[in-house]
């Protein structure tokens, strides 16, 4: 069974990377990212009013985790990219994100 501590959402190649960096992690692979499905987001079994944290930097991906937020009835955090892995820790400690949405840029500061 996977470990639902660390869950990450992922599409295309970037899959086979977080199998291999983080082999016990629920995995959500989408087939297409637009638009997202509502059905994929229920099965994250986020609850509502729960925070929701992103790390991206400004692309369309960014857009679809705050839409997929907004549906899933959470509360988005976005987070700056130029912050660093100390600060992120900090407001990540401070909010407790249910779940945390990272690019596949900065997967490696949200690990």
């Amino acid at each position: 069974m996977n470990d639902t501590k660390i869950g990450v959402i992922t599409s295309g190649i970037p899959y086979q990377y977080v199998k291999e960096a983080c082999p016990n992690a629920s995995v959500l692979k989408l087939g297409l990212v637009h638009p997202l499905p509502r059905k994929l987001i229920e099965e994250l079994d986020i609850p509502k009013g729960e925070r929701a944290a992103i790390l991206s930097e400004s692309k369309p991906e960014f857009g679809v985790c705050v839409l997929g937020s907004v549906i899933a009835g959470t509360i988005t955090v976005p987070l700056d990219i130029k912050l660093t892995k100390y600060e992120l820790n900090s407001i990540l400690s401070d909010c407790l994100p249910k779940v945390l949405l990272v690019s596949n840029k900065y997967f490696e500061l949200g690990l």
